[in-house]
């Protein structure tokens, strides 16, 4: 995605112009994952600054990480994910190593939903973040209605709260629409 693509879509998801910021689509700024504790592991600022945006307006509570290791460190501190983002490419450790850490560590009962953040939406990269363990798969820059759709599908009203004591139900994998 080109940078000028970028910062319009941030532009017209951040500030909407002449239209009052009360009023702005309030489908997508009505909070459905209320209460809800999101690790946004993002390296990219921008990116981190739209997703942040988005998810508080979504009524999450949102913990940054912005490399593999400070998700990995992040996530075995068991803060108690509700959700965890993942950049696919970052310096360092990438998403898909941190994945499979992360699940390596966990412990029996303690799966917490991982959804992939890339740039990249061929299937073979949809195919590499299902096989490191992630759940779900969102192309970037996130739009407000993908995320909403992801955060209602998986930490929304209706959904099984997740504790240790019970697992979140997992998307089918053999599922088409789990990661598109």
């Amino acid at each position: 995605m080109r940078r000028a693509a970028l910062l319009g879509r941030l532009r017209k998801n951040l500030w909407p112009g002449d239209v009052d910021a009360t009023q702005v689509r309030a489908d997508t700024r009505a909070p459905v994952a209320s209460g809800r504790h999101v690790l946004l592991v993002e390296a990219n600022p921008v990116n981190a600054l739209l997703a942040r945006t988005i998810l508080k307006r979504l009524g999450c509570e949102v913990t940054l990480a912005e490399d593999g290791q400070a998700a990995v460190d992040a996530a075995s501190a068991n803060e108690g994910y509700d959700l965890i983002l993942m950049d696919c490419q970052m310096p360092g450790m990438d998403g898909l190593e941190a994945t499979r850490q992360i699940r390596a560590g966990a412990s029996a009962g303690a799966r917490t939903r991982i959804v992939a953040l890339s740039a990249n939406a061929f299937r073979e990269d949809e195919e590499a973040c299902r096989q490191a363990g992630m759940d779900g798969f969102l192309s970037k820059p996130v739009s407000p209605e993908d995320l909403r759709g992801r955060l209602e599908r998986w930490t929304g009203q209706g959904a099984r709260p997740f504790t240790r004591e019970t697992p979140p139900a997992l998307p089918d994998p053999a599922a088409s629409d789990v990661c598109c």
